[in-house]
C-alpha cells in the first residue's frame, strides 16, 4: 500500500473557523477529528489560502486565537505560495507533527471586499509575523530591535502602518532579540510615516538590554476576540504573581483582577486613563501599586475587547519614570484635563 505523502492531506478533510463564519480560529479535520493550526511562520499567503477554501475572497487579519483545548494541533509551519486551492497541499511539518501548545493556535479573519496590502516596508518587522511580533528595524543592512521605554501605542500605529496595517491593537514585552538595539525613547505622534522620523535618543543609543524588547500587535480590523500576549520566552511556572491590598482603593482594571481597563479613583469617582503617550514605565506603576510585579502588555481598552468606559478621564499624558509608587505623583496633565475620548482608555496586563 502506498503511503500518501505528509504534504497531502485526503479530500475528506473540511476546514472552519471558530466562532466564524469569516472571524474565528482556524481548525481543520482529519479523519473525522477537528484540530487547530499553530501559528508558527503563518503568514497573509497562508490565510489567504483558508480563506478561498472557505469561499471568501481574501484575508484581512491574522491574530492568536487561543482555545482550542484538548483537540490536536494538525498543521505548524504552513508555507503556501497563496495559490493552492486546498491548505493542506501547501507545505508543512507534517499531520500532527508541531512543537505548540494552544495558546499559539491561529486566527484569521476573511472578506469579500477588494483586499489591497500596501506594500510593506523593508526598514521594520516583526518576528516572528506577520502581524505580531517582537519589533525590528533595519539600519545600514543590519536588523535590530526597539528598547520598551517610552513605547506606546503612538509609535505602535507608525510600525503598523509601515506594515500596511491600519492599527495596533497592543504593545507588549518582547524579550529575544539579538543584535543592535537601534532605537530607545520613541515619541512618534502617530501621524509619522517612517519610524526614523519620529523623535528619539538617536540610533543606536540606548540604556536597555534585550530583555527590555518590544513587540507590537496589528490589525486590519478592531478586534474582538485578541488577548494581550505576555513574554513568550518566560515559562508561566516561572512567573510569581502576588497580588496584595496595596493603594488598591485609588486603582483598579476593568474586569480584572489582572488585566483590564486602568480605572483610578479622584474625589470619590473612578475613571479612566488616556492611552496618549502611556508606555510601560507608566504601566509598571500601576501593576505595582496593585501587588503585582510588573507589566508586560499595555493596549487600548476598546481593541482589546473591553467595554469603554464612563464618567471623566482623569489622566492623560502620563509621564512616570516607572518607580513611583503612586501613579497621582507622575507628571501628567491636570487631573481631568485631556484631549481624549473613552475610545482611548488605556489597558494593562499584570503579573
Amino acid at each position: 500500500m502506498t503511503t500518501p505523502s505528509p504534504s497531502v492531506i485526503p479530500r475528506s478533510t473540511n476546514i472552519r473557523l471558530v466562532p466564524g463564519p469569516s472571524r474565528g480560529r482556524v481548525e481543520v479535520k482529519n479523519n473525522g477529528m477537528w484540530g487547530t493550526v499553530c501559528d508558527d511562520g503563518f503568514d497573509t499567503k497562508d490565510a489567504t489560502v483558508v480563506c478561498k477554501m472557505l469561499g471568501f475572497l481574501g484575508a484581512s487579519s491574522i491574530y492568536v486565537a487561543p482555545g482550542g483545548g484538548f483537540s490536536r494541533i494538525w498543521l505548524d509551519q504552513l508555507a503556501c505560495t497563496g495559490t493552492e486551492t486546498d491548505i493542506f497541499n501547501c507545505r508543512h511539518g507534517g499531520l500532527g507533527n508541531h512543537d505548540c501548545t494552544h495558546s499559539e493556535d491561529v486566527g484569521v479573519t476573511c472578506s469579500n471586499s477588494n483586499i489591497t496590502t500596501p506594500s510593506p516596508s523593508v526598514k521594520v518587522r516583526l518576528v516572528p509575523g506577520p502581524s505580531r511580533g517582537r519589533v525590528e528595524v533595519q539600519n545600514n543592512g543590519v536588523w535590530g530591535t526597539v528598547c520598551d521605554d517610552g513605547f506606546d501605542l503612538q509609535d505602535a500605529k507608525v510600525i503598523c502602518k509601515m506594515l500596511g496595517f491600519r492599527l495596533a491593537s497592543f504593545t507588549y514585552k518582547a524579550s529575544g532579540g539579538v543584535g543592535p538595539i537601534w532605537l530607545d525613547d520613541l515619541n512618534c505622534s502617530g501621524n509619522e510615516s517612517d519610524i526614523f522620523r519620529c523623535l528619539h535618543r538617536g540610533i543606536g543609543n540606548h540604556n536597555c538590554k534585550h530583555e527590555e524588547d518590544v513587540g507590537v500587535m496589528c490589525d486590519n480590523v478592531r478586534p474582538t476576540d485578541l488577548i494581550p500576549l505576555f513574554n513568550l520566552t518566560t515559562p508561566r511556572s516561572s512567573v510569581t504573581s502576588r497580588p496584595v491590598n496595596v493603594r488598591s482603593s485609588k486603582v483598579r482594571l476593568v474586569p480584572g483582577p489582572k488585566r483590564g481597563r486602568v480605572e483610578v479613583k479622584y474625589q470619590g469617582i473612578w475613571g479612566t486613563v488616556c492611552d496618549n503617550n502611556f508606555d510601560f514605565r507608566d504601566a509598571n506603576v500601576i501593576c505595582k501599586m496593585l501587588g503585582y510585579r510588573l507589566a508586560v502588555s499595555t493596549y487600548n481598552a476598546v481593541a482589546g475587547n473591553h467595554k469603554a468606559g464612563d464618567g471623566p478621564i482623569w489622566m492623560d499624558d502620563l509621564d512616570c519614570i516607572g518607580s513611583e509608587m503612586d501613579i497621582f505623583i507622575c507628571p501628567q496633565n491636570r487631573l481631568g484635563a485631556n484631549n481624549c475620548d473613552h475610545n482611548e482608555d488605556v489597558a494593562v496586563f499584570c503579573i
